[in-house]
């Protein structure tokens, strides 16, 4: 799982001003926790793991001290020894049971938890990136429609500023002074034409940022599922 921060913000429908973008920090923050509970249950494999090796060397060394002492056949002491014998032995057994107890009810399971839960993990990271990169596609095309509308409105004021100041020149034949005029009626035009693209697409972004609000909660609530699972498990495995 990579520890790295999972979004970028896009400018209109991430930052800070916007609905999206502490949802969008609680989804990181809980994907920031699984990576880092899935490292704790790596870390409790390894010291599971550590207890099976001491627990299969305590059975070894017990079975060998129950099969020594054979010159040892006679009187009360062989008695004695037999028992002591017999204690190693019944000991180091219980040692290799508690070890492959440890492996099947502790260790698969936990093994089994972190293949299960990284499928869904990356499943969840692909899903909410897909999210994000539609999310800034529909960010990229408002910023492109706020761009046009207001370049197009500066254009439009700077052309009539103009028309206005060369109108005034008494030399300026007629037909210059219609060809200005339409040419500023044309600006103007247009820059009406990027207003009421801008304006229609408005309340579309504006349902596009509930949508997305939906979108990553859902995966926020399946981060939640994850680590209830983990927790779950991670419980019953060493309790």
């Amino acid at each position: 799982m990579n520890v790295n921060k999972l979004f970028t913000f896009a400018a209109t429908f991430g930052n800070k001003d916007t609905p999206l973008y502490p949802i969008i920090e609680e989804l990181d923050a809980y994907r920031s926790h699984c990576v880092y509970r899935k490292q704790e249950i790596e870390e409790l494999i390894n010291l599971l793991s550590q207890r099976v090796m001491a627990e299969q060397e305590y059975s070894r060394r017990l079975m060998s001290i129950s099969a020594s002492f054979e010159s040892i056949k006679i009187g009360l002491l062989a008695t004695e020894v037999e028992a002591f014998k017999g204690d190693c032995h019944s000991k180091g057994r219980a040692a290799a049971e508690l070890g492959s107890n440890i492996n099947s009810d502790c260790i698969g399971p936990l093994h089994l938890l972190l293949q299960k839960q990284e499928v869904e993990f990356k499943a969840i990271i692909s899903q909410s990136r897909a999210i994000l990169h539609e999310m800034e596609a529909d960010n990229y095309q408002v910023q492109g429609l706020g761009s046009k509308y207001f370049d197009s409105s500066e254009s439009a004021e700077k052309f009539l500023h103009n028309y206005q100041e060369l109108k005034l020149l008494t030399a300026m034949p007629h037909e210059k002074r219609v060809a200005l005029f339409n040419s500023v009626m044309n600006q103007l035009n247009q820059s009406k034409t990027r207003a009421e693209e801008y304006r229609e697409f408005l309340p579309d972004a504006n349902v596009r940022l509930s949508e997305y609000y939906s979108k990553f909660s859902e995966q926020k609530e399946r981060l939640v599922k994850v680590e209830a699972e983990r927790c779950e498990q991670v419980h019953s495995a060493i309790g």
